[in-house]
């Protein structure tokens, strides 16, 4: 972005900008307001609007998040002089989530249950406010993974000449469809149906992108950005995410992981069904299928090193995320 169009873009706001500095894909500023961050916007502006509503919605909750900066006109969305959209966000001074650092990690999950509070006590507000898609149908989405791996198989298969890569994916290959197959099978079993058209119909959202990238330190509190992906969908998918990524992490450390889901019951119980969810969920080989899919769908003659290092990451790591998925199932039982 070049300094005539960041100039063209500042005149449209109240706020003085002091000074501006690049950072990933977006401009961070200072204001005598505070910090804020310029970001390209290609969306739907009554998507935009949604969001912003939503946002200042949980401001009045107690829940600290980027909120937009309306413009002189009021508006959300600015233009340059090109006809580019930009908004503009309040933002905050501090760092990205330490994932190894387990106390922070707690305190992201407690974040998240309060905003997942914060997200029910506001879903009349939001339903007032207009329709949020939704996102897909895991059923739909495990069952065409498990066709991808499928392919992925036979193509390998057919390969004369296969590597050591290739090898691999063939060994282990049964056992990680299995647990796909196990993982589906608990869904198709489960009351998802049901709680699927319940969560449409009252509104509730989730964050729909809930990382450590996303979760912002400051020396005063934790802070949760970037709402774009902000859907209808299961609340539990958020903590999934989060909870999965963390123990990929740190080897699936069983105490670590069962620490996380106390931490979020502390704010926010589980239903059943919820639990069902993040089982299956947590049981469906995740990480196996986005290596296969990638290398299927990429260049075959040239393997590259992050795939192999990962695959065997996965399939070294295979042993204590079982460990870690018969205690949880035995708890459930409790």
């Amino acid at each position: 972005m070049g300094n005539e169009k960041l100039t063209a873009v500042y005149e449209q706001y109240e706020l003085p900008i002091t000074k501006s500095i690049r950072t990933r894909g977006a401009i961070l500023c200072e204001s005598e307001e505070g910090i804020k961050l310029l970001k390209e916007f290609r969306g739907s502006l009554g998507r935009l609007e949604l969001e912003d509503k939503v946002l200042n919605y949980l401001s009045e909750e107690g829940i600290s998040t980027d909120t937009y900066v309306k413009n002189k006109n009021g508006q959300i969305l600015t233009l340059d002089t090109d006809g580019t959209g930009y908004v503009l966000k309040n933002w905050f001074d501090g760092r990205e989530c330490d994932v190894k650092n387990g106390q922070e990690v707690l305190a992201a999950v407690r974040s998240l249950a309060k905003l997942h509070k914060g997200f029910i006590h506001i879903s009349s507000k939001v339903a007032e406010s207009g329709t949020q898609e939704g996102e897909a149908d895991l059923r739909e989405e495990l069952f065409h993974h498990q066709k991808e791996l499928k392919r992925a198989r036979t193509f390998v298969r057919n390969r004369r000449k296969k590597s050591e890569f290739e090898y691999a994916i063939l060994k282990h290959f049964e056992h990680f469809y299995r647990q796909g197959e196990y993982a589906l099978n608990l869904l198709e079993e489960s009351d998802y149906e049901q709680r699927k058209k319940e969560t449409k119909e009252k509104g509730i959202l989730c964050h729909g992108n809930y990382n450590q990238h996303n979760i912002m330190v400051g020396m005063r509190r934790m802070s949760i950005v970037n709402f774009e992906h902000m859907n209808h969908n299961f609340q539990i998918m958020d903590f999934y995410l989060f909870l999965r990524k963390i123990m990929e992490k740190c080897n699936w450390e069983r105490r670590l992981g069962f620490s996380m889901m106390e931490e979020y019951e502390r704010e926010r119980k589980l239903e059943e069904g919820e639990r069902v969810i993040l089982f299956a969920m947590l049981s469906y080989p995740e990480k196996f299928w986005k290596i296969v899919n990638h290398y299927y769908n990429g260049n075959k003659a040239w393997i590259s090193q992050k795939d192999v290092d990962k695959l065997a990451n996965v399939i070294h790591q295979e042993e204590e995320k079982q460990q870690f998925l018969l205690e949880m199932r035995a708890k459930q039982k409790d």
